[in-house]
Formats: structure tokens, sequence, C-alpha cells
């Protein structure tokens, strides 16, 4: 990797990191890597550095055993915040953040603001 690659990962972990709660910088240049790793692998192109559908299911298949496509999706709508198609490298985080050690309260709330109007949540 180079330095000037690193100095872009460790920057955006830096900010990233101000904005989870539940990973601290470390773990967050971890994640931003392992993103970039996974939009390499990333068959569709047209997603422009993020998860498309299909490969995120293929995530959370591969990963974390899901099977039922349903899930799959109220997954991937949950962590897709601005609607566009795709999973950017901060939508993963902050996902990620919240479904692997977010408090039942937490995981509800993000849940529910996919499901409910601004005016509930």
């Amino acid at each position: 990797m180079s330095s000037v690659n690193r100095k872009l990962i460790q920057a955006l972990a830096e900010t990233i990191s101000k904005q989870v709660k539940h990973f601290n910088k470390t773990e967050v240049e971890c994640l931003i890597r392992g993103f970039n790793y996974l939009v390499e692998q990333n068959i569709s192109k047209n997603t422009a550095g993020g998860l498309d559908r299909g490969r995120f299911r293929s995530i959370l298949h591969d990963m974390f055993g899901m099977t039922d496509y349903m899930i799959m999706d109220g997954v991937f709508r949950t962590f897709d915040k601005d609607n566009d198609g795709s999973v950017s490298v901060k939508e993963w985080i902050e996902g990620l953040s919240v479904f692997l050690r977010g408090t039942l309260e937490e995981k509800i709330k993000c849940k529910l603001s996919t499901l409910l109007p601004d005016s509930y949540t």
C-alpha cells in the first residue's frame, strides 16, 4: 500500500471513528481496508466505490451465514441510508457498528428508522 493511500485511509478513519460509537480508529482503519477489498471483488462496477445489493447479499451469506433474502434486503436497506442502491464505506462502518456491537435499543431504532417516516423516529 502506498503512503498516500495509507494517509487517506488514516484520515478517513479519523473522521469516521468520531461518528461511530462502537469502533475505535484502528478498527475503523481495518474495516476501511476490508471494505476496499470487498469493493475490488465487486463484479458490478456501476456502484462507484460501493457495494451493490447482490454483492452485499453475498457478503451477508458468506460472512454471517444469512440465507433469507428478505432479511438480507432489509439489512441492505438499513445500511444504504441515502437510498442510492449501494453501500458506501461510511454506511458500511456505521451499519456494522450497530449490527455487530449495538445495543438492542440501537438496533431497533436503526431498523425502525428505515420503516417509519422521519416524524416518527
